[in-house]
């Protein structure tokens, strides 16, 4: 490390006074003005025969760059942003998850919209962050957001391909996931969750509105309300017996949301039970 004590030589000067005060003036350095001579002042309190002075810092912390290089790593840090689970990513695929959000939500909002898209990433894909990762509970769920087998279809304006996988998750199961997404790079299918997305364009939401419209989309981007009910009870009976029965039948597989365990689960609950997404990610910021 350089020596940096040659700094101690390097000398500023202090006034104590100023000049050309008057013989019944003082300069005060604690208010940093002058001020009439109290009789009970004596000069050598304020006045000195010779000046102060400081020593410059000593430290090893003095650094030094290149203009030409610190602009254009400010670029490099523009161009690629951090984001959390960004590690997971490489920067093309972390530049496309910001083009997504900016698209859909704005400039000022698009680092945090795609923090919550990263979340949501990390929680279907099974930390994975791979397009080809099936479902666990097997139904056919496939990639970053587990695009079911309809929603695939409807993306693609096609039929599709379902294939089997043995063993992915290590659980030893032949699961099924959608051919056409499972062999798209992340760019391509981020593409594709960009559409998935888009029923949000504009609107203002937070990561549980994120979760809910991979999760029950009819209860993203609405007011607290309760989402999933054990045995119908608290549920909105203006909705349709059809939509009453799914939120009635995802209680069950989604019941670890149910926090306070009354058989009722609102969207604060859920949004309570999702953050870990958020904090997780902090720890693969890229």
């Amino acid at each position: 490390m350089t020596n940096l004590q040659f700094w101690s030589k390097v000398k500023i000067s202090i006034p104590n006074k100023l000049s050309g005060m008057p013989a019944d003036m003082i300069y005060d350095p604690i208010r940093n003005q002058s001020r009439k001579r109290y009789p009970w002042d004596r000069d050598f309190e304020y006045e000195q025969e010779e000046e102060e002075y400081t020593p410059f810092p000593i430290s090893p912390k003095v650094y030094h760059f290149h203009p030409i290089a610190f602009v254009e790593q400010m670029r490099r840090m523009e161009d690629d942003p951090s984001l959390i689970w960004g590690l997971k990513f490489t920067k093309e695929e972390r530049q496309k998850v910001i083009e997504i959000a900016n698209g859909l939500w704005g400039e000022d909002r698009e680092i945090e919209m795609a923090n919550n898209l990263m979340a949501v990433f990390a929680w279907e894909s099974g930390g994975t962050f791979r397009t080809d990762a099936p479902n666990l509970a097997n139904s056919g769920g496939t990639g970053l957001i587990q695009f079911m087998p309809p929603t695939a279809k409807g993306l693609l304006g096609k039929e599709i391909t379902i294939e089997t996988v043995y063993n992915y998750w290590g659980k030893k199961k032949t699961l099924k996931r959608v051919k056409e997404f499972a062999d798209m790079t992340v760019v391509e299918q981020l593409g594709y969750v960009g559409k998935y997305f888009k029923p949000l364009k504009g609107k203002t939401v937070e990561f549980v509105d994120f979760y809910l419209q991979v999760l029950f989309p009819i209860s993203s981007g609405k007011p607290d309300h309760i989402v999933f009910s054990k045995d119908g009870k608290g549920l909105d009976k203006q909705e349709s017996i059809y939509l009453q029965s799914l939120r009635k039948d995802a209680y069950e597989p989604n019941k670890g949301m149910d926090l306070d365990k009354d058989g009722k689960m609102w969207k604060k609950e859920i949004k309570k039970s999702v953050q870990k997404y958020l904090k997780e990610g902090e720890k693969y910021r890229n």
